[in-house]
């Protein structure tokens, strides 16, 4: 565990400790600030303008830990993804488009990976073949826009949930 240094756009710092570097991601006026404190994600949004970073920060280095719940590997969710949807679990991580239940397979690998696991679009897109961030988010959209009208997608989602545990 380290200690990060997070500079909002407003000009507050404030230190957290983390496993990793902490990200922040601002919204016009919103910003989520997101890091991993013993495997646990914790996430903050607040409205710049209301809240005291200075509490804030307190409250992210002082609070005690609670024992993390279980996080699945990116392997273990590449692997529950291949067997729900039959695909090989390489074919969802190689290069390339592939075909239509490889894209899918591989869509809702992306998701996991980004709830489940935490990750960011960057890394998410290096354990993709290398693919860039613009793309991860470009699935992540994709896929919401899908899985509210697909049930056989939900479906998936649910069994790849359910190996996971």
């Amino acid at each position: 565990m380290m200690n990060y240094e997070v500079k909002l756009k407003n000009g507050d710092k404030f230190q957290v400790e983390a496993d990793r570097p902490p990200t922040i991601r601002s919204e016009g006026r919103i910003e989520l600030l997101r890091f991993f404190r013993d495997n646990e994600i914790v996430k903050v949004v607040a409205l710049s303008e209301v809240l005291c970073w200075g509490l804030i920060e307190e409250y992210l280095c002082d609070r005690p830990t609670s024992p993390a719940p279980h996080l699945p590997s990116p392997d273990q969710i590449f692997d529950a993804v291949a067997e729900v949807f039959v695909v090989d679990a390489d074919a969802i991580r190689r290069p390339g488009r592939g075909n239509r239940s490889v894209s899918s397979a591989r869509d809702v690998a992306i998701y996991m990976l980004r709830e489940k696991c935490g990750l960011t679009s960057s890394e998410t897109g290096t354990l993709m073949g290398g693919r860039p961030h613009s793309t991860i988010l470009a699935a992540l959209n994709r896929y919401s826009e899908r899985r509210e009208a697909d049930r056989q997608l939900t479906e998936a989602e649910r069994r790849v949930e359910r190996l996971l545990r």
